[in-house]
């Protein structure tokens, strides 16, 4: 079985944060995303520049792990394909449409969702789809 993984996972791994050993675990046998999950990961790296939880040296490193992790170790699932059903998701269970995104992608394949997020995590058990939170 392969992992889906979202953005709160991968920004996870390039910044070094806590539990990011699990992540690195999932990106060696080729978790499966969205492309959007790049973004928000890029995202979560220039917001702890910002806040000064990291510097930019450290800035650089964790976007060169999410620039190899992206070209490397994951697979890109279409996220047109995943539209309808997030809709349907976010409108039912209270989750914004790029979380609901991630658990529409795991309902699509049938495989585990890795997240640190806990409200993404409740929706989807809610759903009865799997989903861990580390």
């Amino acid at each position: 079985m392969v992992t889906v993984i979202d953005a709160s996972a991968l920004a996870a791994f390039c910044l070094r944060e806590k539990g990011y050993d699990r992540v690195l675990r999932e990106l060696r046998v080729l978790p499966t995303t969205v492309e959007l999950c790049v973004k928000e990961a890029c995202n979560a790296i220039v917001v702890a520049a910002r806040r000064g939880l990291i510097d930019k040296t450290q800035a650089a490193l964790s976007f060169k792990a999410l620039k190899e992790a992206s070209l490397y170790n994951l697979n890109f699932y279409p996220e047109l394909g995943l539209l309808d059903s997030a809709f349907n998701i976010a409108i039912t269970s209270g989750v914004t449409i790029y979380d609901a995104v991630y658990i529409a992608l795991a309902q699509q394949t049938g495989d585990k969702l890795l997240t640190r997020d806990r409200k993404q995590k409740e929706a989807a058990d809610r759903l009865k789809i799997k989903a861990e939170l580390f």
